[in-house]
């Protein structure tokens, strides 16, 4: 059983070295960044590493074609470490949707892997309460699967609740608990979307109540 919630937290942390941040307007420095940065990535403090990672997200906000070819090329190039500097500094990119960069992190959208018996505890739900979801993830791959799933409410900004890998035709429970915020707590209907590696899985309604 896999239970989720939707706070993120992140831990702070300090450098030991400096680390050049990218600018966000001179484009023609841009290429010595990039270049700062790839010298970096596998550098042996691990505070380093975690700088170059949100240096690279940072210009991803601006620039994220630049990003998402850099990302390729460093992954090309390898590295022990490289792989957890691209995952990190690719979040922004992949929680908003860009497709490439899902790619990249191993979420293929194409995966066999499917939403079913999705149960929402109760329709009703009263303005104030969280959102508390059960569904089932299923796999039909014959290998190991990389899988991300997000959901979102109406119009809103879908967040990812779970990154996990499931075993070949491994079927596993999973439990959200889903604050509503935003236009999402009004009462009135609503409607819970629910994607896998950023693909449409499925649809459920509930009603928010006074």
């Amino acid at each position: 059983m896999v239970y989720v919630g939707m706070s993120d937290q992140m831990a702070p942390s300090t450098m030991s070295t400096p680390v050049p941040t990218p600018p966000s307007t001179l484009v023609d420095d841009t290429p010595d960044t990039l270049i700062a940065l790839s010298r970096l990535r596998e550098d042996p403090d691990a505070a380093v590493r975690r700088s170059v990672a949100e240096s690279l997200e940072a210009l991803a906000r601006t620039r994220p074609t630049v990003v998402l070819a850099t990302a390729q090329r460093w992954l090309a190039e390898g590295g022990p470490h490289t792989r957890t500097v691209v995952r990190a500094a690719l979040q922004v990119l992949s929680r908003s949707g860009d497709d490439m960069a899902r790619r990249l992190l191993g979420f293929a959208p194409e995966v066999a892997v499917r939403v079913r018996d999705v149960v929402i505890e109760s329709d009703h739900v009263r303005v104030g309460e969280s959102l508390r979801v059960r569904a089932k993830l299923v796999s039909a791959e014959t290998r190991r699967a990389a899988v991300s799933i997000d959901v979102g409410i109406d119009d809103c900004r879908p967040t990812v609740v779970t990154n996990r890998h499931l075993d070949p035709l491994e079927t596993v429970d999973i439990r959200l608990v889903l604050p509503l915020r935003s236009d999402a707590a009004r009462p009135g209907p609503h409607t819970l979307a629910m994607r896998v590696n950023g693909r449409l899985e499925t649809e459920v309604t509930f009603t928010v109540v006074m």
